[in-house]
């Protein structure tokens, strides 16, 4: 009887003192671990892929932009510099579709038309919407730009039947054109791509209302 008293004591205190012990192993933290982006994680040990917003080389920001037929000008409804979105919502009514210019922003908040070959540094391959629900809110838009120039006399390529509702504007081509199908919330994002050059915008919100 002693005997096994001795031993279930012996075992209480070897228990006790390995809770004591400071453990070896490090837990995985999942995050952000571009430092180049806005959510940036330092404690971030492994990348889970929620990086948002790179700022790579001269882009630092992006306006989407579309015309205003009141005084035939135009209008930014959403704007984003340094990875900084104050105003970052979109309004729709059911059904209806706004064409859109993508613009970037250099260090000091110049707005350039990624259509603009001849005042733009940087070339743009191709650009996506990406929608996070495709049900509610429908994007079009040409993915390969294929560095085409606006001024060059050549077809865009892109250009067909169905580019002729979206891809027409007063300033020759628009980038992409959203169509609001059902009322609700949803998000897309803007992704410029170039040759070592990609950029992704933050989460812009599209509130889609009533017609009353």
């Amino acid at each position: 009887m002693k005997y096994i008293l001795v031993m279930l004591l012996l075992l209480v205190g070897c228990s006790e003192e390995a809770s004591t012990e400071p453990s070896q192993e490090l837990q995985d933290v999942y995050g952000c671990t571009d430092e180049s982006a806005c959510n940036f994680n330092v404690d971030a040990t492994d990348d889970d892929g929620s990086c948002l917003s790179f700022i790579d080389g001269e882009i630092k920001g992006l306006v989407l932009q579309t015309q205003n037929y009141e005084n035939s000008g135009f209008i930014n409804l959403y704007r984003e510099f340094e990875c900084e979105n104050p105003y970052n919502q979109l309004y729709f009514n059911p059904t209806e579709s706004l064409n859109f210019y993508i613009l970037y922003l250099d260090e000091y908040g110049n707005e350039i038309s990624i259509q603009s070959p001849h005042t733009s540094s940087i070339v743009f391959n191709s650009i996506e919407i990406d929608v996070q629900n495709e049900n509610m809110l429908v994007a079009e838009y040409c993915e390969g730009q294929e560095i085409w120039n606006p001024l060059s006399g050549l077809s865009h390529p892109c250009a067909g039947a169905d580019f002729i509702d979206w891809g027409t504007g007063p300033h020759g081509f628009t980038d992409f054109k959203l169509t609001a199908n059902e009322i609700g919330n949803t998000t897309f994002v803007v992704k410029l791509i170039g040759e070592g050059i990609e950029y992704i915008s933050l989460p812009i919100t599209v509130i889609i209302g009533s017609n009353d």
